[in-house]
């Protein structure tokens, strides 16, 4: 990787095995696209991937009538929390409680954040998991005093337009991620029902590289599961 021109595109499709119980779309045994970009940092490397996703979709025969991306942004999850006074700290557990708002609901929500020791800090860490728009992401930034048109997630969410994909998107706070890693754009695709698990999933993870013990270089990718697909 060291030696290699940058960026790098990657693509691999293994046979993956999961030691679970097995669930609709989540099987024990699955095939996995999986495609990463490797070595460039800025937003149109965040499009381009989110893009391509799109695209393997649309390959297959789906359109916008069949799914949506939903997408968000870890740094500026963060950049809101520190402005509503939630310590570094405890942005972790915010992340988990935001990744099940939509299972768990905001009751429980509500409950997990106060036995958090987050009381205070409740209604605006929903207000912030509750943002599905650009707009609605701009007011509250302007709100609580920020620039959102100068976050790197308004030039990726601006690049995607560009490219004509806007049909596809929903810009969703709710979606973070599970998986620790992820250090700034977060995306997944669901069928337009809601009825089934994300097709795909991924997002920017400058920092996995290297803590592998690898090259210190950005990064940005997803995997897609045939499961889904295949429901």
């Amino acid at each position: 990787a060291k030696a290699a021109p940058k960026p790098i595109r990657w693509f691999s499709m293994p046979q993956l095995f999961r030691y679970e119980k097995q669930q609709r779309g989540r099987l024990r045994e699955h095939f996995q696209l999986n495609c990463d970009l490797v070595g460039e940092a800025g937003p149109r490397a965040d499009a381009e991937v989110i893009a391509l996703a799109i695209d393997v979709c649309r390959e297959l025969g789906l359109t916008a009538d069949d799914f949506r991306v939903r997408l968000s942004d870890r740094r500026v999850i963060y950049t809101l929390l520190a402005q509503a006074s939630v310590p570094a700290e405890s942005f972790a557990d915010v992340l988990g409680v935001i990744d099940k708002i939509e299972r768990n609901g905001a009751a429980a929500s509500r409950a997990r954040l106060v036995e958090l020791g987050l009381g205070d800090r409740t209604e605006a860490i929903l207000a912030i998991a509750a943002i599905r728009s650009m707009g609605e992401l701009h007011e509250l930034a302007d709100a609580w005093g920020l620039k959102a048109a100068e976050w790197e997630f308004s030039r990726v969410v601006a690049a995607l337009e560009a490219m004509g994909l806007d049909a596809y998107l929903d810009v969703d706070f709710s979606i973070v991620r599970g998986l620790a890693y992820y250090t700034g754009t977060v995306f997944e695709l669901f069928d337009r029902k809601g009825q089934l698990r994300a097709i795909c999933g991924g997002g920017r993870y400058d920092t996995l590289l290297n803590s592998l013990g690898g090259a210190n270089l950005p990064a940005v990718g997803f995997g897609l599961g045939d499961g889904v697909l295949g429901e």
